[in-house]
């Protein structure tokens, strides 16, 4: 079959641990896309965006919502949770008046399904101090094993169904679930899943028009000049494959990730943004981490506009030093082609000066100590592994020397343009060093 393209497709990708402001990139990015496709995860991720003046979580609905004139496709690699989903577009109806609606959403077919089970288990699992990993309790992996022993529940399965079919469905699949893995059978139980059942079916049945083969819609808009952009949730730290395991999320947030999620093939990629902090955080394993009491000055006060508080979870964040080992890494993996570096604006928070990590000492599981300049892959390497510093003057004027010269350093090491700059929380806070891209 002759391939024939005459639109574009770009990625956005997180290069670190998650929330580095890939929703404000993709935002921008989206007012000039036809199509924005949420590829993998569920509603375990949170995307900030600003749609007229108000900040607005995005955990299931792609960040091309606050663009009237773009349609928002849920892909193949998605976990839909269809009753948190109807939750989050009443939320954006009520508080900035988004209507999603059949001309703007669409959801693949092939989208694997959230089943109150699924959340059940997870949270049955985090009450329990043995098997606790500190997730978002959103049943994300638990739908996911679902999905590769094979025995998964997917959009297409709400088509044609009643509302008694998919009632059945969620709770043929509960017994299943309860059995295998010592949930309660228990007439309170059983109630309680009755209940969740029902709302599971009534919010599914809603879904049915939006559902369709978003594949082939995806390549057929391409092939008539559409410009598509591929959102990925979560990031390069937490995937499930190149990530720090056990620390990573179910899916893989990478590039080979959102095409897998897409149904769109390499081959008509054009740009891959990779997206990062420059003031980086996350919760766990952190080997360039600031002191608690310099971080507790720099993270803004929870519930603060860009505060560094997790929009899942609540939880404050460690927050830590540019790492260009740990990023040179991710973007060799993902084929990033341009770099967009976000919170400029809290660079002047730290002091005088800054530091970036510009190598690791790494000694290896025999003993072996080398300098390397990318990071090692898996957790136990990196928890053998001390950063070494480079150290900047920071600034209050991103057109000063200062700044220049951070940047230009950036760019050097890591040999990709910086395009885009992140100097605030709104959508229109971005600077672009070589021209607009």
């Amino acid at each position: 079959m002759k391939q024939e393209q005459m639109g574009s497709v770009i990625a956005v990708v997180g290069l670190g641990d998650g929330d580095e402001g890939k929703g404000k990139v993709t935002d921008y990015q989206a007012q000039r896309s036809n199509y924005v496709v949420r590829c993998q995860g569920g509603s375990n991720a949170g995307h900030t965006s600003r749609y007229r003046g108000e900040e607005i979580a995005l955990h299931q609905i792609p960040s091309g919502i606050c663009n009237e004139e773009v349609v928002n496709v849920m892909g193949t690699g998605v976990f839909l949770d269809p009753a948190k989903l109807d939750n989050e577009r009443e939320d954006l109806e009520n508080k900035v008046g988004l209507t999603v609606h059949a001309g703007n959403f669409a959801i693949s077919h092939q989208a694997h399904l959230v089943l109150p089970v699924h959340v059940e288990l997870d949270k049955a699992r985090e009450k329990n101090a043995k098997d606790k990993q500190g997730t978002t309790k959103a049943g994300i992996a638990y739908v996911a094993s679902d999905k590769a022993l094979r025995e998964g529940v997917r959009a297409e399965d709400i088509q044609g169904a009643s509302g008694r079919d998919l009632i059945e469905m969620a709770l043929e699949r509960r017994d299943i679930l309860a059995k295998r893995y010592g949930l309660s059978r228990g007439r309170t139980a059983l109630r309680a899943a009755r209940v969740e059942a029902e709302i599971f079916a009534v919010t599914s049945l809603e879904l049915e028009p939006y559902i369709q083969d978003t594949t082939l819609m995806l390549h057929d808009r391409l092939s008539k000049g559409a410009h598509i952009l591929l959102e990925g949730a979560q990031a390069f730290g937490l995937d499930l494959d190149q990530g720090k395991f056990p620390f990573v999320t179910s899916s893989n947030p990478t590039t080979a990730g959102l095409l897998q999620g897409s149904g769109i093939n390499h081959q008509v990629i054009t740009d891959v943004f990779g997206v990062t902090k420059l003031v980086p955080s996350k919760v766990g394993v952190f080997i360039t981490k600031m002191d608690d009491e310099l971080a507790s000055k720099v993270r803004g006060k929870r519930g603060e506009i860009d505060s560094e508080f997790g929009k899942s979870t609540g939880r404050p964040r460690d927050l830590g030093y540019l790492d260009l080992p740990k990023l040179a890494r991710a973007i060799l993996a993902n084929g990033v082609t341009q770099l967009a570096l976000t919170k400029s604006d809290w660079i002047q928070r730290m002091g005088k000066t800054t530091k970036i990590a510009v190598a690791y000492e790494v000694t290896d599981a025999y003993g072996k100590v080398t300098i390397e300049k990318v990071a090692p892959g898996g957790n136990k390497a990196l928890l053998r592994s001390v950063p070494i510093y480079e150290e900047f003057a920071t600034w209050t004027d991103i057109k000063s020397k200062q700044a220049k010269r951070y940047f230009k350093f950036i760019e050097e090491m890591l040999e990709r343009p910086v395009t885009i700059i992140g100097t605030g929380p709104g959508r229109d806070d971005l600077i672009f060093p070589h021209g607009r891209v």
